[in-house]
Protein backbone atom coordinates (compact mmCIF):
# COMPACT_ATOMS: atom_id res chain seq x y z
CA UNK A 1 0.00 0.00 0.00
CA UNK A 2 2.52 2.38 1.14
CA UNK A 3 4.34 1.66 -2.41
CA UNK A 4 1.04 2.27 -4.38
CA UNK A 5 0.68 5.64 -2.30
CA UNK A 6 4.52 6.57 -3.72
CA UNK A 7 4.31 5.22 -6.74
CA UNK A 8 0.73 7.48 -6.79
CA UNK A 9 2.74 10.48 -5.44
CA UNK A 10 5.73 10.54 -7.86
CA UNK A 11 3.22 10.36 -10.49
CA UNK A 12 1.36 14.06 -9.14
CA UNK A 13 5.15 15.33 -8.62
CA UNK A 14 5.98 14.28 -11.97
CA UNK A 15 2.55 16.04 -13.93
CA UNK A 16 3.44 19.12 -11.43
CA UNK A 17 6.89 19.54 -12.99
CA UNK A 18 5.60 18.97 -15.92
CA UNK A 19 3.00 21.68 -15.46
CA UNK A 20 4.97 23.90 -14.30
CA UNK A 21 7.45 23.72 -17.74
CA UNK A 22 5.34 23.73 -20.15
CA UNK A 23 4.03 27.10 -18.21
CA UNK A 24 6.95 28.38 -18.27
CA UNK A 25 7.77 27.63 -22.13
CA UNK A 26 4.37 29.28 -22.52
CA UNK A 27 4.84 31.96 -21.10
CA UNK A 28 8.58 32.27 -22.39
CA UNK A 29 6.71 32.63 -25.63
CA UNK A 30 4.56 34.86 -24.83
CA UNK A 31 7.67 36.97 -24.08
CA UNK A 32 9.37 36.62 -26.73
CA UNK A 33 6.20 37.55 -28.87
CA UNK A 34 5.58 40.60 -26.85
CA UNK A 35 9.60 42.25 -27.38
CA UNK A 36 9.22 41.34 -30.96
CA UNK A 37 5.94 43.11 -31.71
CA UNK A 38 7.27 46.10 -29.62
CA UNK A 39 10.47 45.99 -31.10
CA UNK A 40 8.75 45.97 -35.26
CA UNK A 41 6.74 48.94 -33.44
CA UNK A 42 9.51 50.63 -32.81
CA UNK A 43 11.22 50.06 -36.07
CA UNK A 44 8.03 51.15 -37.56
CA UNK A 45 8.06 54.50 -35.72
CA UNK A 46 11.32 55.38 -36.30
CA UNK A 47 11.27 54.47 -39.59
CA UNK A 48 7.91 56.77 -40.13
CA UNK A 49 9.98 59.46 -38.01
CA UNK A 50 12.40 59.56 -40.34
CA UNK A 51 10.78 59.39 -43.25
CA UNK A 52 8.41 62.69 -41.86
CA UNK A 53 12.11 64.16 -41.69
CA UNK A 54 12.92 63.66 -45.45
CA UNK A 55 8.91 65.54 -46.39
CA UNK A 56 10.77 68.40 -44.25
CA UNK A 57 14.12 68.43 -45.90
CA UNK A 58 12.07 68.45 -49.12
CA UNK A 59 9.75 71.75 -47.81
CA UNK A 60 13.33 73.53 -46.64
CA UNK A 61 15.08 72.72 -50.28
CA UNK A 62 12.07 73.94 -52.19
CA UNK A 63 11.52 77.21 -50.44
CA UNK A 64 10.93 80.36 -52.87
CA UNK A 65 10.91 83.85 -52.55
CA UNK A 66 7.80 83.69 -55.28
CA UNK A 67 6.10 80.99 -56.45
CA UNK A 68 5.68 81.65 -59.92
CA UNK A 69 9.08 82.11 -62.11
CA UNK A 70 9.98 85.15 -63.50
CA UNK A 71 10.18 86.49 -66.81
CA UNK A 72 13.97 87.28 -66.14
CA UNK A 73 14.03 83.97 -65.14
CA UNK A 74 12.40 82.67 -68.48
CA UNK A 75 14.20 84.71 -70.88
CA UNK A 76 17.40 83.57 -68.98
CA UNK A 77 16.40 79.74 -69.32
CA UNK A 78 15.89 80.35 -73.15
CA UNK A 79 19.03 81.72 -73.29
CA UNK A 80 20.86 78.58 -71.95
CA UNK A 81 19.11 76.57 -74.29
CA UNK A 82 19.56 78.60 -77.24
CA UNK A 83 23.31 76.65 -77.24
CA UNK A 84 23.42 74.58 -74.48
CA UNK A 85 26.88 73.52 -74.75
CA UNK A 86 28.28 76.55 -75.39
CA UNK A 87 26.32 78.98 -72.88
CA UNK A 88 27.01 77.00 -70.15
CA UNK A 89 30.43 76.31 -70.29
CA UNK A 90 32.19 78.35 -67.15
CA UNK A 91 35.36 80.33 -67.23
CA UNK A 92 35.65 80.46 -63.20
CA UNK A 93 34.01 79.49 -60.09
CA UNK A 94 31.70 82.68 -60.23
CA UNK A 95 29.95 81.26 -63.52
CA UNK A 96 29.88 78.40 -62.51
CA UNK A 97 28.19 79.28 -58.69
CA UNK A 98 25.06 80.99 -60.92
CA UNK A 99 25.04 77.92 -63.15
CA UNK A 100 24.57 75.52 -60.32
CA UNK A 101 22.39 78.36 -58.12
CA UNK A 102 20.36 79.01 -61.39
CA UNK A 103 19.63 74.79 -61.76
CA UNK A 104 18.49 74.64 -58.08
CA UNK A 105 16.08 77.57 -58.60
CA UNK A 106 14.70 75.83 -61.73
CA UNK A 107 13.99 72.89 -59.52
CA UNK A 108 12.09 74.60 -56.91
CA UNK A 109 10.31 75.70 -59.87
CA UNK A 110 9.52 72.31 -61.32
CA UNK A 111 8.63 71.13 -57.58
CA UNK A 112 6.11 73.60 -57.38
CA UNK A 113 4.27 71.45 -60.20
CA UNK A 114 5.98 69.01 -61.48
CA UNK A 115 3.23 67.66 -63.28
CA UNK A 116 3.55 71.03 -65.41
CA UNK A 117 4.98 70.53 -69.09
CA UNK A 118 6.89 73.72 -68.63
CA UNK A 119 8.16 72.60 -65.09
CA UNK A 120 9.31 69.36 -66.99
CA UNK A 121 11.91 71.94 -68.64
CA UNK A 122 12.99 72.86 -66.02
CA UNK A 123 14.07 69.75 -64.46
CA UNK A 124 15.95 68.72 -67.76
CA UNK A 125 17.74 71.89 -68.01
CA UNK A 126 18.93 70.81 -64.35
CA UNK A 127 19.49 67.18 -65.43
CA UNK A 128 21.80 68.39 -68.36
CA UNK A 129 23.94 70.76 -65.92
CA UNK A 130 24.74 68.02 -63.33
CA UNK A 131 25.72 65.67 -66.67
CA UNK A 132 27.93 68.50 -67.96
CA UNK A 133 29.38 68.85 -64.29
CA UNK A 134 29.90 64.84 -64.58
CA UNK A 135 31.61 65.38 -67.47
CA UNK A 136 33.76 68.28 -66.78
CA UNK A 137 34.74 67.57 -63.33
CA UNK A 138 33.65 64.26 -61.97
CA UNK A 139 34.74 61.76 -64.59
CA UNK A 140 37.88 64.17 -64.55
CA UNK A 141 38.79 63.28 -61.22
CA UNK A 142 39.92 67.52 -60.90
CA UNK A 143 37.96 68.99 -58.34
CA UNK A 144 40.49 72.57 -58.62
CA UNK A 145 37.97 74.72 -59.69
CA UNK A 146 36.05 74.21 -56.52
CA UNK A 147 39.27 75.39 -54.18
CA UNK A 148 40.28 77.92 -56.19
CA UNK A 149 38.08 80.51 -54.55
CA UNK A 150 39.88 79.93 -51.48
CA UNK A 151 36.13 79.87 -49.97
CA UNK A 152 33.03 77.07 -49.76
CA UNK A 153 30.71 79.52 -51.95
CA UNK A 154 30.96 76.73 -55.25
CA UNK A 155 30.33 73.71 -53.24
CA UNK A 156 27.89 75.01 -51.06
CA UNK A 157 26.21 75.96 -54.37
CA UNK A 158 27.44 72.51 -56.23
CA UNK A 159 26.12 70.16 -53.46
CA UNK A 160 22.75 72.15 -53.17
CA UNK A 161 22.21 71.44 -56.43
CA UNK A 162 23.06 67.78 -56.23
CA UNK A 163 20.76 67.59 -52.89
CA UNK A 164 18.07 69.33 -54.28
CA UNK A 165 17.83 67.72 -57.70
CA UNK A 166 18.23 63.94 -55.74
CA UNK A 167 15.42 64.81 -53.93
CA UNK A 168 12.98 66.17 -56.77
CA UNK A 169 13.32 64.39 -59.54
CA UNK A 170 11.70 61.38 -60.26
CA UNK A 171 12.83 57.95 -61.12
CA UNK A 172 13.14 58.20 -64.24
CA UNK A 173 16.42 60.23 -63.63
CA UNK A 174 18.02 57.44 -61.39
CA UNK A 175 20.98 57.58 -63.26
CA UNK A 176 21.86 61.47 -62.46
CA UNK A 177 20.55 61.05 -59.03
CA UNK A 178 23.29 58.39 -58.76
CA UNK A 179 26.08 60.72 -59.80
CA UNK A 180 24.27 63.08 -57.19
CA UNK A 181 24.38 60.67 -54.07
CA UNK A 182 27.98 59.16 -55.62
CA UNK A 183 29.50 62.68 -55.80
CA UNK A 184 28.93 63.90 -52.58
CA UNK A 185 30.05 60.81 -51.05
CA UNK A 186 33.33 60.76 -53.17
CA UNK A 187 33.83 64.54 -51.88
CA UNK A 188 32.80 63.75 -48.69
CA UNK A 189 33.97 60.57 -47.61
CA UNK A 190 33.71 61.41 -43.93
CA UNK A 191 30.93 63.69 -42.29
CA UNK A 192 33.68 66.19 -41.73
CA UNK A 193 35.89 65.69 -44.48
CA UNK A 194 35.97 67.83 -47.58
CA UNK A 195 37.93 65.58 -50.73
CA UNK A 196 39.33 67.79 -53.46
CA UNK A 197 40.67 65.04 -55.73
CA UNK A 198 43.50 66.07 -58.15
CA UNK A 199 44.04 68.97 -55.81
CA UNK A 200 47.50 68.79 -54.41
CA UNK A 201 47.34 71.35 -51.78
CA UNK A 202 44.16 72.88 -51.81
CA UNK A 203 43.02 76.10 -49.70
CA UNK A 204 40.59 74.64 -48.56
CA UNK A 205 39.09 70.99 -47.45
CA UNK A 206 40.84 68.26 -45.14
CA UNK A 207 38.95 67.59 -42.00
CA UNK A 208 36.66 70.49 -41.10
CA UNK A 209 36.76 71.32 -37.39
CA UNK A 210 35.30 74.79 -37.47
CA UNK A 211 32.31 76.18 -38.63
CA UNK A 212 32.42 74.87 -42.03
CA UNK A 213 31.80 71.05 -41.21
CA UNK A 214 28.19 72.65 -41.09
CA UNK A 215 28.31 72.46 -44.96
CA UNK A 216 29.89 68.92 -45.54
CA UNK A 217 27.56 67.47 -42.66
CA UNK A 218 23.96 68.97 -43.66
CA UNK A 219 25.02 67.58 -47.63
CA UNK A 220 26.13 64.12 -46.70
CA UNK A 221 23.04 63.97 -44.20
CA UNK A 222 20.72 64.85 -46.65
CA UNK A 223 22.14 62.40 -49.39
CA UNK A 224 22.17 59.56 -46.97
CA UNK A 225 18.60 60.18 -45.61
CA UNK A 226 17.10 58.97 -48.85
CA UNK A 227 19.82 56.67 -50.31
CA UNK A 228 21.84 55.50 -47.73
CA UNK A 229 20.14 54.99 -44.62
CA UNK A 230 22.55 52.69 -42.78
CA UNK A 231 25.29 55.23 -43.53
CA UNK A 232 22.96 57.99 -42.25
CA UNK A 233 22.15 55.91 -38.92
CA UNK A 234 26.31 55.65 -38.81
CA UNK A 235 26.93 59.07 -38.93
CA UNK A 236 23.98 60.62 -36.48
CA UNK A 237 24.39 57.59 -33.81
CA UNK A 238 27.90 56.52 -33.77
CA UNK A 239 29.99 59.47 -35.44
CA UNK A 240 27.58 62.18 -33.44
CA UNK A 241 27.42 64.25 -36.37
CA UNK A 242 24.44 65.91 -34.76
CA UNK A 243 26.06 66.65 -31.96
CA UNK A 244 28.68 68.47 -33.77
CA UNK A 245 26.19 70.62 -35.87
CA UNK A 246 25.02 71.58 -32.87
CA UNK A 247 28.04 72.87 -31.34
CA UNK A 248 28.69 74.87 -34.24
CA UNK A 249 25.97 76.15 -34.66
CA UNK A 250 25.97 77.93 -31.24
CA UNK A 251 29.20 78.86 -32.03
CA UNK A 252 27.51 80.82 -34.93
CA UNK A 253 25.10 82.23 -32.54
CA UNK A 254 27.93 83.68 -30.49
CA UNK A 255 29.46 85.54 -33.06
CA UNK A 256 26.90 87.74 -35.13
CA UNK A 257 29.55 88.98 -37.61
CA UNK A 258 30.80 84.77 -38.50
CA UNK A 259 26.78 84.51 -38.62
CA UNK A 260 26.64 86.89 -41.38
CA UNK A 261 29.67 85.78 -43.33
CA UNK A 262 28.03 82.25 -43.31
CA UNK A 263 26.89 80.67 -46.38
CA UNK A 264 23.11 80.38 -46.79
CA UNK A 265 22.59 80.46 -42.97
CA UNK A 266 18.84 79.59 -42.86
CA UNK A 267 18.84 76.68 -45.14
CA UNK A 268 21.53 75.48 -43.45
CA UNK A 269 20.03 75.90 -40.14
CA UNK A 270 16.65 75.03 -40.82
CA UNK A 271 18.01 71.73 -42.21
CA UNK A 272 19.58 71.17 -38.54
CA UNK A 273 16.60 71.80 -37.09
CA UNK A 274 14.61 68.51 -39.13
CA UNK A 275 17.43 66.20 -38.60
CA UNK A 276 18.36 67.31 -34.92
CA UNK A 277 14.41 66.85 -33.71
CA UNK A 278 14.28 63.75 -31.89
CA UNK A 279 17.69 63.32 -31.06
CA UNK A 280 19.14 63.65 -27.42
Amino acid sequence: MAASDSKENGKKGSLFTTTNIVIAISLIAILILVIVSVGVTLSKNAEEFENEKILKAKTVLGQLSVSQIQDSDTEKLKNYNSDFDKNTDWKDELELIQLCDFATLLLKYYNEKPDDTKSKEYLEFANNVIKKINSKIFKSKDYSIIAKSGNYNLFCSLTKLLNTFEYFADDSYQDTKIICHSQILHMIPEFNKLYLQGVAKPSIGGYLKDCESIYTITARLLTNAISDRDLYNYDVKNREAIKVLKEQFAVLSDDAEKKIKFNSYPYYYNTYEIFSSGEI
